[in-house]
């Protein structure tokens, strides 16, 4: 048992790193290995109902908050973006506010409520991670671990679908300033890896979560086709539509005898557009703070599996290589390179 004066300074230090940085609170993790064999029916289409209700939702307000904005004759009411964007993370978050608050952690747990009978939970000390202390993970031990689902056949924690929507809108939201570039939001994405969202509360570096943030901006990016998709090519850009346009209502018109338009849904969400190998950290492996965490991770794969190692299927890192393109050297784990270029 250590020493009182060692729990007492762990205490401190957890106490002191989330008064500081109180967001440090929405890292999260996963142990991707342990329930693999565990067969779960396929979470997409459940995950897709639940969005494409939100997103409806989103739009039926926003377009309730300029009707009646015009009312009161606010300049640029209809079809205004900024209303749009505000009123969709609201809905797809469940808040009363777009901004504040652990968005991405709130939407973890509540994808946990929804989907419980297609998931599956461990606990740290069952996990992977259970020779990490609380100075080694502190956000990790407070919290515990994400769930696993199945999403169109690949493995992935229910994390990735925080950090999709809430780090894809930051990574959005940087991009529509004219001085920054995906590349930008990208790099920004690796210092909070390497920061309060990774290694110093969790010691883990998760690339799978760049990845799932790099299409969460996809995500955001289709909404209204800000900039070309850039996993698209040239043909799929050119006939790809927005997925939420500002739309002519005809009997609205003629009964209000005015020209009338509204926001309308054009194309449904599909989380298959978005999920692949890259977001499985089974296959776009993790790195660790220190050595002796990288090792203890190790002993407990081979302890699961003689020999088990990630990548656990190669072929999958040739997959997402392709498809990444100049972007997998910032979305993939080393060992996924190697694999790739192989």
């Amino acid at each position: 048992m250590p020493p009182p004066w060692t729990l007492w300074f762990s205490t401190l230090s957890l106490m002191l790193l989330f008064t500081l940085f109180p967001t440090s609170l929405r890292a999260a993790e996963i142990d991707s290995f342990s329930d693999r064999d565990q067969t779960r029916p396929d979470t997409a289409e459940r995950i897709n109902v639940l969005i494409n209700r939100r997103l409806e939702e989103g739009v039926r307000k926003a377009n309730l908050l300029e009707q009646a904005n015009a009312f009161d004759q606010v300049p640029n009411a209809i079809c205004n973006e900024e209303t749009l964007y505000t009123e969709l993370r609201k809905a797809i978050f469940q808040s009363l506010t777009a901004s504040w608050g652990l968005k991405g952690y709130s939407l973890d747990q509540q994808m946990r409520e929804a989907l419980t009978d297609y998931s599956l939970h461990r606990e740290v000390e069952d996990s992977i991670y259970r020779d990490f202390g609380y100075l080694d993970a502190p956000s990790m031990r407070l919290k515990g671990l994400s769930d696993m689902v199945w999403v169109n056949g690949h493995f992935i924690g229910l994390d990735k679908l925080g950090h999709f929507f809430a780090e894809g809108w930051s990574y959005f939201e940087m991009t529509q300033a004219p001085e920054h570039s995906l590349n930008d939001a990208i790099r920004w994405g690796h210092e909070q890896e390497e920061g309060k969202f990774g290694l110093v509360t969790t010691g883990v570096f998760s690339y799978a979560d760049l990845a799932a943030n790099f299409n969460g901006w996809r995500f955001w990016n289709q909404i209204r086709r800000a900039h070309n998709d850039p996993l698209r090519g040239f043909w799929g850009n050119l006939f790809a539509g927005a997925q939420i346009s500002c739309s002519f209502q005809v009997m609205a018109s003629i009964k209000q005898r005015q020209w009338v338009y509204a926001w309308e849904l054009k194309q449904d969400f599909d989380i298959r557009d978005y999920v692949d190998g890259a977001w499985d950290e089974g296959q776009n492996c993790s790195r660790y703070a220190n050595t002796a965490l990288a090792d203890s991770v190790q002993r407990q794969l081979s302890a699961l599996q003689r020999g088990l190692q990630c990548p656990l299927k190669p072929g999958q890192c040739q997959e997402v290589g392709a498809r990444y393109g100049p972007w997998r050297s910032d979305l993939l784990h080393p060992r996924c390179l190697d694999t790739h270029s192989d």
